[in-house]
């Protein structure tokens, strides 16, 4: 059994959904763009952050309005999970 802090990775089984969820969410009044995505997740493979992206949409915690190619994500602060994620991720970090 592993000592110490738990991960987030093990947690979400993916490095890079915590990762965003951790950015949208900790920003609840910013529209982020693909690009904006990329930057704050430096690093993260596109088709990684792409299925995260799908992952948090289905589950609801991240809004997606169409806008081109990719569209515009937000926080979803209506989500009845949106609070205990930001919560559970400040205790991973």
């Amino acid at each position: 059994m592993p000592s110490g802090q738990p991960s987030a990775e093990l947690l979400f089984g993916s490095a890079v959904l915590p990762q965003l969820l951790d950015a949208v969410l900790n920003a609840p009044d910013k529209r982020f763009g693909w690009t904006d995505l990329t930057r704050a997740l430096a690093g993260a493979n596109r088709d990684s952050l792409y299925r995260a992206l799908d992952r948090a949409v289905e589950l609801g915690v991240i809004k997606r309005e169409p806008k081109g190619r990719y569209g515009i994500y937000s926080a979803n602060r209506d989500s009845a999970l949106y609070r205990d994620l930001r919560a559970l991720l400040r205790k991973l970090d």
